[in-house]
């Protein structure tokens, strides 16, 4: 591969990582969320409960509230 296509799939990688990035941040209420599913697929029971329950506390009008209540069911 030449040195500009290089320079061109360098900074592709660059532009989707930045995209990724940005979707990932768009809404901060969700770390405790997706924290809590990751525990849970890992058996951490206590440990999710507790993400579950800060997220619910902390949020208690977002969107994901009803599947956060399921996770804790």
């Amino acid at each position: 591969m030449s040195g500009t296509r290089w320079v061109i799939a360098f900074l592709i990688l660059l532009a989707a990582a930045g995209v990724c990035a940005a979707a990932e941040g768009s809404d901060p209420a969700l770390d405790k969320y997706y924290n809590a599913n990751a525990l849970c697929r890992r058996g951490l029971y206590p440990l999710a409960i507790k993400d579950f329950e800060a997220f619910l506390s902390a949020h208690p009008k977002h969107e994901k509230v009803p599947l956060a209540q399921w996770g804790l069911a």
